[in-house]
């Protein structure tokens, strides 16, 4: 929106696609175009096949399916109390080896065999050939609409008599045949029968999964069977284009219906997609600059950081001189005097403790603090320069964002964050693939530093007796190489559980949030323990007295983030399950992977301590002195006897 314009009153117009966006789990078919699509690849692959009378035959039934689908629709009804009532026992709502069939599919079988003998009513004057042509209802389905015969009397007399034998039976032969196939037991003299039978049925259970929505589904847990029908798959598709290349669907053999295909193991799904490919190739190329020592991973911050601040730059300060944001789209539905309303402080707490993984970030200063030219000086520089930039960005980015894209226009479809990208394109009016880019950069940015980071720190840990020894060990580039590949690998398995999942990540930040704020809960209140303890130690980075009272209330503060956090966490949304229709179906999942991730952080302490031929104690008693590293920090000569108040 431009100066003096009226603010915006309707939903966001923008580009759609931008962002990054998760496959959907299931797909429902479309009339308009299943059978007709079909007909058009069979067409395409005729001539020449050796199978080509086959080919042009089923091509044929084919057309006749997309005639009738499209004129007669026939189709089941179900109640929304069905659907629900199926789904929530993970059972296909349309089940077609147990559902009540509605006898309109003999009506489609009946139109089925007409147009099959007579198949001059035309459906339009356009063909679309090719194996991906989309056929419209009035479009003819064919790679040569002049090979294929005005009427029934080229098809063998064998196949006639077969029709007119289906023609003339009374419903209970056709039902016991449909339900035969169905049941997976069809006698050899039924066979030929069964063709025509299973094209109608498939009409009549395409029509119906048609007006089912996707999002009252739930993907079962035999994942090879539909959703919908729980008919087996037949057919497996890596999709080579859209929104989402790379995903693989299975096809039902039945209701056309399509659901995106993961493997199980242990109950987890297992995703592979080329997006994911993709990843996995960068982690690798972020591993091996970081393992090739500390300039190549310098230089890869570098460059990601530059690109990183394009976009920051356009959305936090561009809106106000183009004038793209306006207040009308800055809005709020915190109830700021409720302490126990769904939308009061509880709400604001709750997603405190959601932000903590990145308002936290700039403390990754201090862990390479050994690492500076001169570490007393440059620690607290890096920290104070990364505090104020975090600061900045967390209050001008949401602000500039929000008031130009408008809070009312954040849906499900958007809120990962691709309305960062069509912010981008309002405010430029072109360059939505560009902010797409530079956003990426962000995220490479984001993963560098973090295998940076998280190695360092336990290698600091491993050295001081914390963790298992391995991730101690530097190698010939001077870098923690063993904490890298474990942060690969950690990456990589993440990768493939959750990438796929719509808030998949989300998932991640949540569960990997409870041991990063337990650590801050631990550290505020090591910090107090330690001025209480030993007052005397010298201190290369001084804080005052008034930072001895910030920290604990740091301390209570994490640990309120913590309580209602895990406790709220539905409030978030992130604990939804794959068809946004559970806001806790995830909540336990999620809280025992977190505990799990902490209980891996204690057995590791218990292995270091059996690597130091210590015995296995909650609490460590220490009369140890600062080391010489301390007072060569502070500049000072070390005492000859280093005195220390012992403590624990």
């Amino acid at each position: 929106m431009k100066q003096a314009e009226a603010p915006p009153d309707k939903a966001w117009s923008g580009p759609t696609h931008a962002g990054v966006k998760s496959p959907a789990p299931i797909v429902m078919p479309d009339l308009a175009c299943r059978f007709a699509v079909t007909a058009a690849r069979l067409d395409h692959l005729a001539p020449g096949h050796p199978m080509e009378p086959w080919l042009r035959f089923v091509a044929r039934l084919a057309r006749a399916q997309h005639v009738v689908a499209t004129t007669l629709a026939p189709a089941a009804t179900l109640s929304a109390e069905d659907i629900a009532r199926a789904t929530e026992a993970r059972l296909p709502p349309l089940a077609a080896d147990g559902h009540q069939r509605s006898p309109v599919w003999r009506d489609a079988l009946t139109r089925l065999l007409d147009h099959l003998v007579a198949p001059n009513a035309s459906v339009g004057p356009n063909a679309s050939v090719g194996p991906n042509a989309r056929v419209g209802l009035n479009a003819p389905v064919g790679a040569d609409s002049s090979a294929i015969p005005p009427q029934g009397d080229d098809l063998p007399p064998a196949t006639l008599a077969l029709i007119e034998t289906l023609r003339t039976a009374d419903p209970t032969t056709l039902e016991t045949l449909a339900t035969q196939f169905l049941r997976g037991h069809i006698p050899a003299a039924d066979t030929g029968a069964t063709v025509f039978i299973v094209a109608a049925l498939q009409i009549y259970f395409t029509g119906s999964a048609a007006r089912v929505s996707a999002a009252d589904l739930r993907l079962l847990e035999e994942r090879s069977l539909c959703p919908c029908c729980g008919s087996p798959s037949i057919a497996g598709v890596i999709t080579a284009s859209g929104i989402i290349p790379g995903t693989r669907y299975l096809h039902c053999s039945m209701c056309s219906t399509a659901w995106n295909h993961t493997w199980q193991i242990a109950g987890q799904s297992i995703y592979f997609s080329f997006p994911i490919a993709l990843t996995i190739v960068i982690i690798i190329a972020i591993w091996t600059f970081n393992v090739l020592g500390m300039r190549p991973a310098v230089w890869v911050g570098y460059v990601t950081g530059a690109l990183l601040l394009i976009p920051l730059a356009v959305i936090m300060f561009l809106p106000y001189i183009t004038g793209d944001w306006h207040s009308s789209n800055m809005n709020s539905t915190i109830h700021w005097t409720s302490l126990t309303g769904d939308n009061g402080i509880k709400l604001v707490i709750v997603w405190l403790y959601v932000m903590c993984w990145s308002s936290y970030g700039m403390e990754c200063c201090a862990t390479f603090a050994p690492e500076y030219h001169d570490t007393a000086r440059d620690t607290g520089k890096a920290l104070r320069v990364a505090a104020v930039f975090g600061v900045i960005v967390y209050a001008l980015l949401p602000l500039g964002a929000v008031g130009t894209f408008g809070a009312q226009n954040i849906t499900l479809d958007n809120y990962l964050g691709s309305f960062y990208a069509t912010t981008f394109h309002d405010i430029l009016g072109t360059g939505t693939g560009i902010a797409i880019l530079l956003l990426c950069a962000g995220i490479v940015l984001a993963m560098n530093t973090a295998t940076a980071d998280g190695s360092r720190a336990l290698y600091g840990i491993s050295q001081d007796g914390m963790t298992i020894r391995w991730f101690g060990r530097l190698n010939r580039y001077h870098v923690p190489a063993n904490a890298m590949t474990l942060d690969a690998l950690l990456n990589i398995v993440l990768l493939l559980t959750y990438a796929s999942d719509p808030i998949g990540a989300l998932k991640i930040l949540v569960i990997s949030n409870l041991g990063y704020v337990l650590c801050h809960v631990f550290a505020t209140s090591g910090f107090l323990l330690l001025r209480k303890d030993r007052p005397s130690w010298p201190r290369p980075l001084k804080l005052g007295p008034i930072w001895v009272a910030l920290a604990g209330i740091f301390c209570v503060a994490n640990l309120l983030f913590i309580i209602f956090g895990v406790a709220r966490l539905k409030e978030t949304g992130y604990a939804f399950n794959d068809a946004f229709t559970d806001p806790t179906a995830y909540l336990n999942r999620i809280i025992i992977v977190g505990v799990a991730a902490l209980a891996a952080g204690v057995l590791g302490y218990i292995i270091a301590q059996r690597q130091h031929g210590k015995p296995f104690s909650w609490r460590d008693p220490s009369d140890e002195g600062p080391s010489p590293e301390v007072y060569e920090l502070m500049g000072t000569p070390q005492p000859a006897a280093a005195s220390a108040t012992t403590g624990d």
